[in-house]
């Protein structure tokens, strides 16, 4: 149920970024961020792409950073949308053996930190 749910409003985002292509094409995309649990975050979208890995005979493995921060601002939704899109077909186009998910955390200096603002 958790996977249905989950599924559900990613097609909901996926729905809403559609309608916001035209904001793409423009090089107007805008970051929703807010305080997210990246882990989270992408371990439901392994989740999601388990059944399918399985389906094929693939292992779909996920690792992370220990050193990853508990909460970073990010764009849960563009994120899970970039993130389903890699590793979804990533299991695609894999035919045998498996698909490896890594997160590492490697913190901005503060220079590369002002080069954004």
């Amino acid at each position: 149920l958790s996977n249905a749910t989950s599924c559900g409003e990613l097609l909901l985002h996926l729905i809403g970024n559609v309608l916001n292509f035209s904001k793409v094409a423009e090089g107007k995309v805008e970051l929703a961020l807010k305080d997210c649990d990246v882990r989270e975050t992408i371990g439901k979208v392994v989740a999601i792409n388990e059944a399918n890995a399985q389906k094929k005979g693939l292992v779909l493995e996920y690792f992370s950073d220990p050193s990853l921060p508990a909460c970073l601002k990010i764009d849960p939704v563009k994120l899970n949308q970039v993130m389903m899109n890699l590793v979804s077909n990533a299991v695609k186009f894999t035919s045998k053996g498996k698909v490896v998910i890594k997160l590492n955390w490697e913190p901005f200096s503060e220079t590369e930190m002002n080069s954004y603002e």
